[in-house]
Protein backbone atom coordinates (compact mmCIF):
# COMPACT_ATOMS: atom_id res chain seq x y z
CA UNK A 1 0.00 0.00 0.00
CA UNK A 2 1.36 3.28 -0.79
CA UNK A 3 1.63 6.35 1.78
CA UNK A 4 0.21 8.47 2.97
CA UNK A 5 -3.10 6.72 3.36
CA UNK A 6 -6.67 7.33 5.49
CA UNK A 7 -8.34 4.85 7.96
CA UNK A 8 -11.36 5.35 8.59
CA UNK A 9 -13.03 4.63 12.03
CA UNK A 10 -16.31 6.77 12.61
CA UNK A 11 -16.48 5.40 15.91
CA UNK A 12 -13.78 6.40 17.19
CA UNK A 13 -14.40 10.25 15.48
CA UNK A 14 -17.82 9.89 17.13
CA UNK A 15 -16.32 8.42 20.63
CA UNK A 16 -13.65 11.45 20.32
CA UNK A 17 -16.47 14.03 19.44
CA UNK A 18 -18.82 12.77 22.47
CA UNK A 19 -16.38 13.25 25.04
CA UNK A 20 -15.14 17.06 23.56
CA UNK A 21 -18.85 17.51 23.71
CA UNK A 22 -19.63 16.06 27.25
CA UNK A 23 -16.49 18.26 28.97
CA UNK A 24 -18.03 21.81 26.94
CA UNK A 25 -21.29 21.03 28.57
CA UNK A 26 -20.01 20.20 32.39
CA UNK A 27 -17.68 23.14 32.65
CA UNK A 28 -19.56 25.88 29.73
CA UNK A 29 -22.85 27.69 29.94
CA UNK A 30 -22.87 28.51 26.25
CA UNK A 31 -20.77 27.37 23.44
CA UNK A 32 -20.38 25.82 20.09
CA UNK A 33 -18.34 23.08 18.78
CA UNK A 34 -17.41 24.12 15.81
CA UNK A 35 -14.47 21.57 13.81
CA UNK A 36 -11.51 23.04 12.19
CA UNK A 37 -12.10 21.91 8.08
CA UNK A 38 -8.77 22.40 7.36
CA UNK A 39 -7.78 19.17 9.42
CA UNK A 40 -9.24 17.21 7.45
CA UNK A 41 -11.52 17.82 4.41
CA UNK A 42 -12.42 13.86 4.44
CA UNK A 43 -16.03 13.74 3.45
CA UNK A 44 -17.20 11.13 5.72
CA UNK A 45 -15.60 12.56 8.45
CA UNK A 46 -17.36 15.88 7.91
CA UNK A 47 -20.94 14.24 7.55
CA UNK A 48 -20.26 11.97 10.71
CA UNK A 49 -19.26 15.43 12.54
CA UNK A 50 -22.66 16.62 11.04
CA UNK A 51 -24.63 14.14 12.42
CA UNK A 52 -23.54 14.74 15.93
CA UNK A 53 -24.56 17.92 15.80
CA UNK A 54 -21.02 19.62 14.99
CA UNK A 55 -20.34 23.33 13.54
CA UNK A 56 -17.86 23.76 11.27
CA UNK A 57 -15.21 26.18 10.93
CA UNK A 58 -14.01 26.92 6.90
CA UNK A 59 -11.03 29.31 5.55
CA UNK A 60 -11.71 28.63 1.97
CA UNK A 61 -14.51 28.36 -0.93
CA UNK A 62 -13.81 24.71 -0.85
CA UNK A 63 -14.41 24.13 2.44
CA UNK A 64 -17.46 26.33 2.40
CA UNK A 65 -18.77 23.81 -0.50
CA UNK A 66 -17.68 20.89 1.51
CA UNK A 67 -19.68 21.26 4.73
CA UNK A 68 -23.16 21.73 5.25
CA UNK A 69 -25.59 24.73 4.78
CA UNK A 70 -25.74 26.14 8.46
CA UNK A 71 -23.82 27.80 10.95
CA UNK A 72 -20.07 28.30 10.16
CA UNK A 73 -17.38 30.50 11.32
CA UNK A 74 -15.24 31.77 8.50
CA UNK A 75 -11.79 32.61 9.46
CA UNK A 76 -8.48 33.01 6.78
CA UNK A 77 -6.31 35.45 5.86
CA UNK A 78 -6.73 36.16 2.55
CA UNK A 79 -10.83 36.08 1.74
CA UNK A 80 -11.83 36.71 -1.31
CA UNK A 81 -14.31 38.41 -2.99
CA UNK A 82 -16.34 35.61 -3.25
CA UNK A 83 -16.18 33.84 -0.44
CA UNK A 84 -17.19 36.81 1.41
CA UNK A 85 -20.08 36.83 -0.43
CA UNK A 86 -21.52 33.89 0.09
CA UNK A 87 -20.73 34.25 3.97
CA UNK A 88 -22.54 37.35 3.91
CA UNK A 89 -25.63 36.35 2.16
CA UNK A 90 -25.79 33.05 4.72
CA UNK A 91 -25.26 35.37 7.46
CA UNK A 92 -21.98 33.03 8.86
CA UNK A 93 -19.33 34.47 11.75
CA UNK A 94 -16.64 36.25 9.98
CA UNK A 95 -13.55 36.93 11.61
CA UNK A 96 -11.17 39.11 10.13
CA UNK A 97 -7.74 39.68 9.46
CA UNK A 98 -7.15 43.22 8.32
CA UNK A 99 -8.74 46.67 7.40
CA UNK A 100 -9.07 45.75 3.83
CA UNK A 101 -11.26 42.38 4.68
CA UNK A 102 -13.37 44.69 6.65
CA UNK A 103 -13.53 47.26 3.28
CA UNK A 104 -14.92 44.13 1.37
CA UNK A 105 -17.35 43.26 3.38
CA UNK A 106 -18.68 47.36 3.90
CA UNK A 107 -18.67 47.07 0.14
CA UNK A 108 -20.45 43.97 -0.15
CA UNK A 109 -23.52 44.80 2.40
CA UNK A 110 -23.30 48.61 0.84
CA UNK A 111 -22.16 49.87 4.22
CA UNK A 112 -25.62 48.21 6.02
CA UNK A 113 -25.33 46.95 9.59
CA UNK A 114 -23.41 43.42 9.94
CA UNK A 115 -21.43 42.00 12.52
CA UNK A 116 -18.63 40.69 12.43
CA UNK A 117 -15.48 38.98 14.47
CA UNK A 118 -11.74 40.18 14.74
CA UNK A 119 -8.89 37.73 15.19
CA UNK A 120 -6.81 38.72 17.63
CA UNK A 121 -2.99 37.82 17.70
CA UNK A 122 -1.81 36.91 21.45
CA UNK A 123 1.05 35.07 20.70
CA UNK A 124 2.99 37.36 18.18
CA UNK A 125 0.91 35.09 15.18
CA UNK A 126 1.55 36.84 11.72
CA UNK A 127 -2.57 36.35 11.69
CA UNK A 128 -5.20 38.61 12.98
CA UNK A 129 -4.73 42.23 14.83
CA UNK A 130 -1.92 42.84 18.09
CA UNK A 131 -3.38 44.39 20.86
CA UNK A 132 -2.07 48.09 19.45
CA UNK A 133 -4.09 47.78 16.33
CA UNK A 134 -7.45 46.68 18.21
CA UNK A 135 -9.43 50.40 19.21
CA UNK A 136 -8.07 51.62 16.22
CA UNK A 137 -9.65 48.82 13.90
CA UNK A 138 -12.80 48.45 16.39
CA UNK A 139 -13.68 52.08 15.67
CA UNK A 140 -12.25 51.44 11.88
CA UNK A 141 -14.83 48.58 11.42
CA UNK A 142 -18.07 51.26 13.41
CA UNK A 143 -17.19 54.01 10.42
CA UNK A 144 -18.03 51.02 8.29
CA UNK A 145 -21.43 50.15 10.23
CA UNK A 146 -19.81 47.01 11.15
CA UNK A 147 -20.63 45.96 14.81
CA UNK A 148 -17.50 43.39 16.62
CA UNK A 149 -19.37 40.94 18.24
CA UNK A 150 -16.60 38.05 18.36
CA UNK A 151 -13.28 38.16 19.36
CA UNK A 152 -11.46 35.17 18.21
CA UNK A 153 -7.89 34.14 20.26
CA UNK A 154 -6.32 31.78 18.33
CA UNK A 155 -3.97 29.59 20.91
CA UNK A 156 -1.72 28.04 17.82
CA UNK A 157 -2.24 23.88 18.01
CA UNK A 158 -0.63 21.61 20.09
CA UNK A 159 -0.43 24.12 22.85
CA UNK A 160 1.23 23.38 26.56
CA UNK A 161 -1.29 24.20 29.08
CA UNK A 162 0.77 26.78 30.34
CA UNK A 163 0.92 28.78 26.85
CA UNK A 164 -2.65 28.34 26.62
CA UNK A 165 -3.52 29.47 30.00
CA UNK A 166 -1.16 32.43 29.36
CA UNK A 167 -3.18 33.32 25.99
CA UNK A 168 -6.48 33.24 27.48
CA UNK A 169 -5.23 35.41 30.31
CA UNK A 170 -3.82 38.06 27.73
CA UNK A 171 -7.07 38.01 26.09
CA UNK A 172 -8.70 38.81 29.08
CA UNK A 173 -7.07 41.85 29.72
CA UNK A 174 -7.75 43.21 26.14
CA UNK A 175 -11.17 42.23 26.35
CA UNK A 176 -12.06 44.18 29.73
CA UNK A 177 -10.18 47.06 28.26
CA UNK A 178 -12.34 47.27 24.90
CA UNK A 179 -15.33 47.01 26.38
CA UNK A 180 -14.54 49.53 28.86
CA UNK A 181 -13.77 52.11 25.81
CA UNK A 182 -15.98 50.97 23.50
CA UNK A 183 -19.06 49.10 25.42
CA UNK A 184 -18.73 46.28 23.03
CA UNK A 185 -21.66 43.91 23.01
CA UNK A 186 -19.78 40.94 22.34
CA UNK A 187 -21.87 37.82 21.46
CA UNK A 188 -18.79 35.00 20.99
CA UNK A 189 -15.87 34.57 22.01
CA UNK A 190 -13.84 32.21 19.56
CA UNK A 191 -11.00 30.27 21.22
CA UNK A 192 -9.54 28.67 17.73
CA UNK A 193 -7.42 26.17 18.29
CA UNK A 194 -5.24 24.67 21.13
CA UNK A 195 -6.51 21.63 21.78
CA UNK A 196 -4.05 19.10 21.61
CA UNK A 197 -4.66 15.63 20.39
CA UNK A 198 -4.27 12.19 22.41
CA UNK A 199 -0.15 11.75 21.98
CA UNK A 200 0.29 14.90 22.53
CA UNK A 201 -1.92 15.33 26.05
CA UNK A 202 0.05 12.02 27.32
CA UNK A 203 3.68 13.68 26.30
CA UNK A 204 2.24 16.71 27.83
CA UNK A 205 1.33 15.04 31.12
CA UNK A 206 -1.68 16.69 30.89
CA UNK A 207 -5.57 16.19 30.00
CA UNK A 208 -8.40 17.74 27.94
CA UNK A 209 -10.57 18.73 30.91
CA UNK A 210 -7.72 21.14 32.17
CA UNK A 211 -8.16 22.85 29.10
CA UNK A 212 -11.49 23.24 29.68
CA UNK A 213 -11.50 24.26 33.36
CA UNK A 214 -8.93 26.86 32.02
CA UNK A 215 -11.70 28.76 29.62
CA UNK A 216 -14.14 28.03 32.66
CA UNK A 217 -11.81 30.12 34.87
CA UNK A 218 -10.98 32.91 32.06
CA UNK A 219 -13.55 33.65 29.89
CA UNK A 220 -16.88 32.34 31.65
CA UNK A 221 -17.31 35.93 33.23
CA UNK A 222 -17.84 37.33 29.98
CA UNK A 223 -21.32 35.90 29.77
CA UNK A 224 -20.50 34.88 26.29
CA UNK A 225 -21.12 32.04 23.72
CA UNK A 226 -17.71 30.31 23.78
CA UNK A 227 -16.78 29.39 20.07
CA UNK A 228 -14.43 26.06 20.49
CA UNK A 229 -12.72 25.14 17.46
CA UNK A 230 -11.38 21.34 17.69
CA UNK A 231 -9.20 19.67 14.95
CA UNK A 232 -6.72 17.50 15.74
CA UNK A 233 -8.26 16.50 19.32
CA UNK A 234 -10.97 15.24 17.36
CA UNK A 235 -9.18 13.27 14.63
CA UNK A 236 -5.83 12.27 15.27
Amino acid sequence: MQTPYFIYKPEVLEKNYKKFEKLAKTYLENYVIAFSVKTNTNQQVIDTLDNLGSNFEVASLKEIKATPNKHKIFNGPAKTIEELKIAVKNKFLINVDSESEIDKIAEITNKEQFNIGLRVSTNDSKFGFNENQLEKTVKYAKSKNLNVICLQIHCGTQQTIANFTLNLKKSVNIIENLQKKYKLDLKYIDVGGGFPDKIQLKNLNTTLEDYFKEIKNHLQKFNTTIILEPGRNLIS
